[in-house]
């Protein structure tokens, strides 16, 4: 526990306290019940195999090339509608890792793997939970009651090491906090050099850091004496946070590649196109579960008996605010979410409500002195678990199983293979990945999942395209596309019926449809025509 200057604890946290004897067997098992959960979601959000997540497959054909070639592929090579154009390829490390994995055991291994980072992550946040509720049941149920929008964003793309290292980053400031282990805050400078190459989420690492830093400093200057931190410990935030920032240097762009997070969070496109950038649309059962969980949060921090100081508070209210800005900042609220909710637990901010219990099962069942069994009190939190549990894990599956893996597009991979389909094809967004890992070399795709690489200029042409806006024909017919790809629901398949240089060829049971351009008699291709 860190010491003020005039040798009063800081913080008057439960982080000191002794460690459950069981407390790795209990982890462990922790650790296979998440893996299970999040494992079982991944195989019924599958089909015949295939991943359900899209960008998964341009992730793993990156890597193959990488691997094939012993470089990086500085400029595109999977479209050509931007062939040459240059390609940050900040995740490089992750699709390296992602090949390896696929090529030792398949997409069965990809799929273990997926489930145990994500599981890894929480049981680090479980961990700072359970040493300071020191009971494993009460910090079991906690995280699990907060898992349903963690669970959707388990699948094999990089921002599952953003989760990992940024669990690993607030436990070591808390053991730093805490428990005054100030040695442990120089995991963030050894850790970056990877996370960097790994997922772009490191900025979200070196933003969380320096906010804890500032609110420190803060802290030290505006708080009474009795509740400061020492000078020591701002000195040593201070440090690792500066070598952070020398760390995530350390990356084939150099410290260029620092500002490369602002640009993609800047752009429309992640707004517009990336559903995952875009805030919670609270008619949905995931997003009101998301509401109810921060309620509940909200609920155990106002009978937290120590008031919160202010890094406390404000931390949460960003990560919160974050939270509801973006989908995909969500899970990092759940990791601050169950912290923080254990530290006020472990205070005593469920008493309130345990005593009500007893006051309530004393009047109505027996006699005034009669008290609760610590087994009763467990078997009505179990319960109360379950029941959140239940309805978070539906809210979660639902929106999973609209998806498709590789086998989505199996009928239509079929049919352009059959008919030697050749020439520039216009796909959807979403398709992008899975045609990449089917096609290339032999095709090569309009667009991806890499909206940072085409920019906002390329997207907006083609979302006026797809969704027949104002001046779609001509956008559409500058480019004289061969064949189209798209599913049937897309505003463009019912413009394309009445265009008459272009036939409706095939339609699969999934509703993808293959649009080709018409054959003049002597078989040349219609040119397009504007109109």
């Amino acid at each position: 526990m860190i010491q003020q200057q005039g040798g009063e604890p800081a913080v008057q946290g439960t982080a000191g306290k002794a460690a459950d004897p069981a407390a790795r067997q209990k982890m462990a098992l922790a650790f296979c019940l998440l893996t299970f959960l999040f494992a079982l979601r991944l195989a019924v959000s599958a089909f015949d195999g295939g991943m359900i997540d899209p960008d998964y497959y341009w992730h793993l054909e990156t890597g193959e090339w990488i691997a094939a070639n012993g470089a990086l592929p500085y400029q595109d090579i999977f479209s050509y509608s931007v062939a040459g154009r240059d390609w940050v390829l900040h995740e490089w490390m992750f699709q390296l890792l992602l090949y390896w994995t696929y090529s030792l055991g398949g997409e069965g291994l990809v799929l273990l793997a997926t489930a145990a980072l994500g599981s890894l992550s929480l049981c680090v946040i479980l961990r700072l939970a359970d040493r300071e509720i020191g009971n494993s049941l009460i910090s079991l149920c906690l995280l699990l009651g907060f898992l349903s929008v963690f669970l959707i964003y388990v699948t094999p793309r990089p921002h599952l090491f953003s989760y990992l290292f940024f669990a690993l980053l607030l436990r070591s400031l808390w053991l730093a906090r805490y428990d005054g282990r100030l040695r442990a805050l120089f995991f963030a400078p050894l850790v970056m050099p990877f996370w960097v190459n790994l997922h772009g989420g490191y900025s979200i690492g070196l933003a969380f850091l320096g906010a804890f830093a500032a609110l420190e400093a803060c802290r030290y200057l505006f708080a009474e004496p009795g509740q400061r931190p020492e000078k020591r410990c701002l000195v040593s935030l201070s440090l690792s946070f500066a070598a952070t920032i020398g760390a995530s240097c350390l990356n084939p762009d150099g410290p260029a590649h620092l500002i490369y997070p602002l640009y993609v969070m800047g752009q429309e496109a992640s707004q517009s196109l990336i559903a995952e950038w875009t805030s919670f649309d609270f008619h949905t059962g995931l997003a009101r579960w998301y509401l109810l969980s921060v309620l509940l949060f909200a609920g155990i921090m106002i009978f937290k008996p120590k008031r919160p100081d202010i890094t406390e508070l404000a931390i949460c209210l960003i990560i919160l605010a974050a939270g509801f800005t973006s989908k995909r900042h969500a899970p990092f609220a759940v990791m601050v979410m169950v912290a923080y909710g254990g530290q006020a637990i472990g205070q005593g901010a469920l008493q309130p409500m345990l005593d009500s219990l007893r006051r309530f099962w004393s009047a109505r069942r027996f006699k005034e002195s009669a008290q609760i069994s610590p087994v009763v009190e467990k078997v009505f939190l179990s319960f109360l678990c379950a029941l959140f549990l239940a309805g978070g894990i539906g809210a979660s599956f639902a929106p999973g199983l609209a998806g498709g893996g590789k086998s989505y597009i199996t009928e239509v991979a079929g049919f352009i293979e059959q008919e030697n389909l050749q020439g520039r094809m216009l796909n959807q967004y979403v398709l992008g990945g899975i045609l990449i890992r089917r096609f290339y070399p032999e095709r090569k795709v309009f667009i991806d999942g890499r909206a940072d690489l085409y920019g906002d200029a390329f997207i907006e042409d083609y979302q006026a395209m797809v969704t027949g806006a104002p001046g779609w024909r001509e956008r559409f017919e500058s480019w004289s596309f061969d064949y189209v790809i798209m599913p049937a629901k897309v505003p463009l398949v019912s413009l394309l019926e009445m265009h008459p240089d272009y036939e409706n060829a095939f339609v699969d049971a999934n509703g993808n449809t293959v649009f080709r351009r018409r054959k003049q008699q002597g078989g040349a291709s219609v040119p397009g025509q504007g109109n």
